[in-house]
Parts: structure tokens; C-alpha cells; sequence
């Protein structure tokens, strides 16, 4: 928003710049585990993710987060990327090729793409246009997929495109 900047790093630092960047402060961290990914939703709702499924929001503007994992099956694989619809809906693009998806602001966590325990493939990007469409995209053997069902099923766009896709 305008001058405001939101930056998310390695154990579980997030940095708020309401000047461009030229000044910064530390915001509480909590889980401390590096984060890949920060979302801003409004003007007061934030979610972060990264490392060993790492995940942290704030409702209040960033003064206060709530931290926690992500773990769906007893594992909790880095989080690479995640995405949210709404308060409530949410997704999170995982490693071992796995998406996560969220009714509840992140409380509880369901996969909508079940682990592959492949450990070269990950998921590294994910995007919604909407509650039910969406697209995640990964490593080579599977480059995007997309939902038109808010994850219930998914279908290969590209397929095999050669190269990894990232965002």
C-alpha cells in the first residue's frame, strides 16, 4: 500500500518499511524458521509460510502473529508458496508436490495434492483467481496444473514443459 513494504526471511524474520524501505523494524517471529512466502490479504491480514511448514498470520496490521505448522498426514514439508482466497480459504504450495488447502484462516490444513515423498520434486508456486480456479506450478515432471474446483481435482496444463516453473 503506497510507501508501506512487507519482507519475510530466514528464522522466521518479518521487516515493515512504512517509507519506502528506508527505514525498517523487526516484527516478532514466531515459529523461527526461514519463510519463503508473504501474503498480504487487506490492510490488516498477513500469512506467512516457509521452512519445515512454517506458517504465521497477523489480523491486527503485523503488530501481533500467530505462529504454527502446517502438517497434513503427521508431515510437515517447506512451504514454498501460499495463497489466500479470503480469510478463511487458502492454499499452500508444498514440497514432495503437495498442496494444502485451508477452510478455517490456517487452523487446520487438508491436502487437495498428496505428497509424492518424491524429494526432487516441489511445488513452487501457487495462484487463485478466485475461491475455485486456480494454478500451481513446480519442477519439470509436472510444470502446472490447474483447479476449477477449488482443489478437488486437478488437470496438467503444461506437461513436461522441460524447464521448472517458479511462480
Amino acid at each position: 500500500n503506497g510507501d508501506e513494504l512487507w519482507v519475510a526471511g530466514d528464522a522466521g524474520l518479518i521487516g515493515h518499511s512504512l517509507d519506502g524501505g528506508q527505514n525498517w523494524s523487526m516484527v516478532n517471529k514466531a515459529p523461527s524458521v526461514p519463510l519463503y512466502s508473504i501474503k498480504q490479504l487487506n490492510t490488516n491480514t498477513f500469512y506467512a509460510a516457509g521452512f519445515s511448514g512454517g506458517f504465521i498470520k497477523t489480523t491486527d496490521g503485523g503488530h501481533n502473529w500467530k505462529g504454527g505448522y502446517i502438517v497434513v498426514n503427521g508431515k510437515s514439508p517447506k512451504v514454498t508458496e501460499i495463497f489466500f482466497v479470503n480469510e478463511n480459504v487458502g492454499y499452500a504450495a508444498r514440497g514432495f508436490n503437495q498442496v494444502c488447502k485451508t477452510t478455517d484462516g490456517g487452523e487446520t490444513w487438508f491436502a487437495v495434492i498428496k505428497d509424492s515423498m518424491a524429494t526432487n520434486l516441489t511445488f513452487n508456486g501457487i495462484s487463485f483467481l478466485d475461491e475455485n480456479n486456480g494454478f500451481v506450478v513446480g519442477r519439470s515432471g509436472n510444470s502446472m496444473l490447474k483447479t476449477t474446483d477449488g482443489g478437488t481435482t486437478w488437470s496438467n496444463v503444461v506437461n513436461g514443459a522441460g524447464v521448472d516453473l517458479n511462480d
